[in-house]
């Protein structure tokens, strides 16, 4: 039975007594038309959105391509994204190993460094960047997770700062695809790393 909220008595019942056979029907109908116009709008809002991580089928790529390498080339873009948290490895097609939690300078330097020693222009993705990964259809977390196989429900680093000050950066809340600019920029967090389209 449907149950979004109280229902109310029926005025009508007392009513009905002096009503020909027909009249009560009519009265008799109404609260079953409108009970039924609350279940058709008025429950709908309660319900919680799919799963990320069962909405997307195994291949469900979206026009995100692959490489060997455990990169992801972003459709239209040609963005390349690390498919795995920074910190892990990609190997076997899945990411091994531990993500690397870092405050907000520390993650900047350690991008810096994988740069340098790989000759490769990695770096924080910005919140725009993020932003497109975030998906309408699914929640917890909103991220395509066949394109991003050990995502986590967390908050992201990006390269932006905050306009509130130095002690704060912006995040990307993979739960829900939410972004801040008021995180404290001493906290951890895991994050990604981009490079441009050559």
């Amino acid at each position: 039975m449907l149950t979004c909220g109280p229902i109310a008595k029926n005025p009508t019942i007392a009513a009905m007594k002096h009503k020909t056979f027909p009249d009560r029907i009519r009265l008799a109908a109404w609260p079953l038309v409108l009970f039924g116009l609350v279940g058709l709008a008025g429950c709908d809002r309660y319900q919680q959105p799919p799963q990320c991580g069962t909405f997307f089928q195994a291949g469900q790529l979206e026009g995100w391509k692959l490489e060997d390498s455990g990169t992801a080339v972003e459709p239209k873009t040609g963005l390349r994204w690390y498919r795995c948290n920074a910190g892990e490895r990609f190997l076997g097609g899945q990411c091994v190993g531990s993500p690397l939690m870092l405050n907000f300078d520390e993650a900047k330097r350690y991008v810096a460094e994988v740069a340098a020693a790989s000759g490769q222009k990695w770096r924080l993705p910005t919140s725009g960047e993020v932003d497109r990964l975030k998906q309408s259809r699914c929640t917890n977390p909103a991220i395509n997770s066949q394109v991003f196989p050990s995502v986590q429900v967390e908050n992201y680093w990006t390269q932006d700062k905050s306009s509130a000050g130095e002690r704060y950066a912006c995040v990307f809340y993979t739960y829900s695809g939410n972004q801040s600019c008021l995180q404290s920029a001493n906290e951890p967090h895991p994050f990604w790393m981009v490079m441009d389209k050559p």
